[in-house]
């Protein structure tokens, strides 16, 4: 639901019910989303006695998702009531419009266009794919409306570049609008010089996703009318994942849910080449004169608003700039000792994750990239925005298809249900009609009754290990048994609220960030039904953990310098406070911090205290409390993951102060020891924890007993633990 510096939700697994959370997309559940309340153990909407008798609402003390790649069994499993929710392909809909069950009627919505994209992508290091211009006639023979209307019934709408609208930076201005047109594409072919009977294109897409199978059948037809040999296949999940990863691929379509809610988000997971730069500068109102003095060549980009100037540093640069609009130079100088080469990310499995999926290298782009992290002034980044969506457009790495409108199916019987753009629902905080029908499941004992939330979809997370996934399936159980420190409550977007977090803290200059952690909190290992404390040494461990496998989501960890990063006691918190001014901002307040009671009564807490964490990162980076609450974070009991191995290792690294000497009990990669651990036996702090599973089958997730929250259940729905 990744790996170095640009965050990644592939939508492979949840491409029919619509995808959420940072990520690609593959399955066909929705997305993940947050769960505490800001300021104590209550939700801020609760509204039921605990003391009715005959309670409104049914919690799901049970979730359990049913897998089945074959659209038609999950009709079926739909139209019998036997799942609540479903993922339907979109050339199937008409098939669970209208529907009545035992006096409930089916709902389809299709309403909300998403923030979500679906693209095709090309491996610009093979051949014919390393030429533009085969790229772009490619982007010339996509029927797109035909896609939309056959594949998607009309709800695929047209974007042309690496940003959904209406975010920062998404324009029309200067862009190419694609359309399907065979005979340029031809045309455009024979300007580049090749021959397309000369290659063997294979087209991949992830099994079960019907909607993927019927786009590459059609470009299978188109493309093969211009020449190309052409072959379709389809592989798992975690297959097809690891293919695209490393490069093994010719042609691919996957779609991208955002990790956070940043035009970043976009622009460097699909441009970023993973080039970096001993010096990069940003002059704003730069003129031709400026200009000249700053670079030894210059590429102009002109948006509807302003101009942005890209070039390395030099002199010499002659440009000829529009007049009456603002200029933005960047310029740089590239650190080609720390540039891995595109091989080496490509054998270290780093697509959509460290460089983008295409293995696509512009060091142009990939400065205007860095320029828009490390800018802080939204009108200045706004347009470097909009230069990279230009860019994105012109040199094609991937096609944008179109962007998703979501489409959500289920019984009405089902209450509550809400819509975050990054994250899937809490199953906790919708509920069911207390009369919904019971029937059964198939599988076990298990009945689709009113405590139990049954969702057919296809796929199987990448992991269980939230380090080691990187799409939206994995991403939507790590938001349901998962917490992380900071999150969003349902459908908020514009703020984050506490969870294992219960107050935070930044420098001046942002560059340091203090979380005071929420006391009592435990974890819970169901399959040795034990208990783990969690306090900011688990969080430190946490964070460092995720950098250290390097697995694709790791690119997020970029932002940060987990090196320098520690857990403090209250006490050395206090005292950071007393040489240093840092100040708190919340719920529209902002205050200079002087003790720790100052923070916690801006946010309104009272309770017990587990330490505090210092996140220490290189640069500022505006959004990082929204890449603090993406579910890859989700806090996990180090004591738990290192075993026998905890006390030693605890002592190695001095508590969390020197997290290096961690190095010594996590290795890189797959066969690390707690990713094996995690990947078969989660753990987690959250409102649910893996009951069982049986891959390629089915998940049962079941409330959590020892959940820090648990008494919003109480005033939910009157049920306790």
């Amino acid at each position: 639901m990744k790996k170095s510096v640009l965050a990644l939700l592939l939508i492979g697994v949840m491409a029919f019910a619509v995808v959420a959370s940072g990520c690609i997309g593959g399955g066909g559940q929705t997305t993940p989303t947050s769960t505490a309340s800001p300021t104590s153990t209550a939700s801020p909407t609760s509204s039921a006695s605990p003391t009715q008798t005959q309670p409104t609402k049914a919690i799901h003390k049970t979730v359990l998702y049913v897998i089945n790649d074959d659209a038609i069994a999950r009709i079926n499993l739909f139209q019998t009531g036997t799942v609540d929710n479903v993922a339907i392909p979109p050339e199937r809909i008409n098939d669970v419009k209208g529907l009545t069950f035992q006096g409930y009627n089916s709902v389809v919505k299709t309403d909300i266009l998403q923030p979500i994209l679906t693209f095709i992508v090309f491996n610009t290091q093979r051949e014919p794919f390393n030429n533009p211009k085969v790229r772009e006639a490619l982007a010339y023979a996509i029927p797109y409306d035909q896609i939309s209307q056959n594949v998607y019934s009309g709800n695929l709408e047209r974007n042309w570049g690496p940003i959904p609208k209406p975010w920062p930076g998404y324009t029309e201005y200067g862009i190419t609008k694609y359309d399907y047109n065979i005979a340029k594409a031809k045309q455009m072919l024979q300007e580049a010089g090749v021959d397309p009977s000369k290659y063997k294109i294979e087209l991949i897409y992830n099994a079960g996703n019907s909607a993927r199978e019927k786009i590459m059948t059609i470009l299978q037809n188109v493309w093969s009318q211009l020449g190309f040999q052409i072959t379709v296949s389809s592989y798992e999940w975690p297959v097809y994942l690891g293919k695209t990863e490393k490069g093994d691929y010719d042609v691919y379509v996957v779609g991208w849910v955002p990790d956070y809610l940043d035009s970043d988000n976009w622009v460097g997971p699909f441009l970023y080449g993973a080039t970096n730069f001993k010096e990069l500068n940003v002059k704003v109102d730069a003129t031709a004169d400026d200009i000249s003095s700053m670079m030894s060549k210059a590429e102009v980009i002109e948006t509807d608003d302003g101009v942005v100037v890209v070039g390395p540093k030099g002199s010499g640069a002659s440009v000829s700039l529009p007049s009456g609009k603002k200029v933005i130079a960047v310029s740089y100088v590239v650190d080609e000792e720390n540039t891995p080469s595109v091989k080496e990310l490509m054998e270290q499995g780093q697509g959509f994750g460290a460089i983008n999926p295409a293995f696509f290298r512009d060091t142009d782009v990939d400065a205007l990239v860095i320029a828009a992290r490390r800018e802080t002034a939204p009108e200045v980044r706004t347009e470097l925005f909009k230069a990279l969506y230009i860019k994105g457009n012109q040199l094609v790495p991937e096609v944008i298809l179109g962007q998703n409108r979501q489409m959500r199916v289920y019984w009405d019987w089902v209450k509550g249900r809400y819509y975050h753009p990054t994250f899937a629902e809490r199953y906790d905080l919708i509920w069911e009609d207390p009369k919904a029908p019971s029937v059964d499941v198939g599988i076990k004992d298990y009945k689709n009754d009113p405590n139990t939330y049954v969702i057919g979809t296809i796929g199987w997370p990448e992991s269980f290990d939230p380090a080691m996934t990187y799409e939206t399936f994995g991403w939507e159980i790590w938001h349901e048994i998962g917490d992380t420190l900071v999150t969003y409550w349902k459908e908020e977007t514009e703020k984050v609220t506490p969870d294992l977090a219960v107050a935070w803290a930044h420098n001046e200059d942002g560059t340091e960030w203090y979380f005071v952690i929420r006391g009592g909190v435990k974890a819970y290992d169901p399959w040795n039904d034990k208990t783990y404390p969690i306090d900011a040494t688990d969080v430190a461990f946490t964070f460092w953990r995720v950098k250290r496998l390097g697995h694709s989501v790791s690119w997020m960890t970029g932002f940060m310098d987990l090196d320098k990063s520690q857990p403090l006691t209250e006490q050395e918190f206090e005292n950071v406070l007393k040489s240093e001014k840092l100040i708190a901002d919340y719920n529209g307040k902002s205050i200079e911090v002087k003790s720790m009671k100052d923070l916690l009564d801006l946010f309104g807490y009272s309770g017990e205290t587990a330490g505090v964490y210092k996140l220490v990162l290189p640069d500022p980076y505006a959004p990082i409390l929204g890449v603090v609450a993406d579910p890859f974070l989700s806090v996990l009991p180090a004591e738990y993951l290192l075993g026998d191995k905890y006390d030693e290792a605890m002592k190695a690294a001095d508590n969390g102060k020197n997290p290096k000497a961690w190095e010594a009990y996590v290795q890189e990669g797959e066969q690390d020891p707690t990713h094996q651990l995690m990947h078969k036996y989660p753990v987690g702090t959250g409102p649910y924890y893996v009951k069982e599973y049986e891959e390629n089958s089915y998940i049962v997730l079941a409330l959590n007993p020892y959940y820090w929250n648990k008494d919003l259940w109480e005033k939910e729905y009157g049920y306790k633990p």
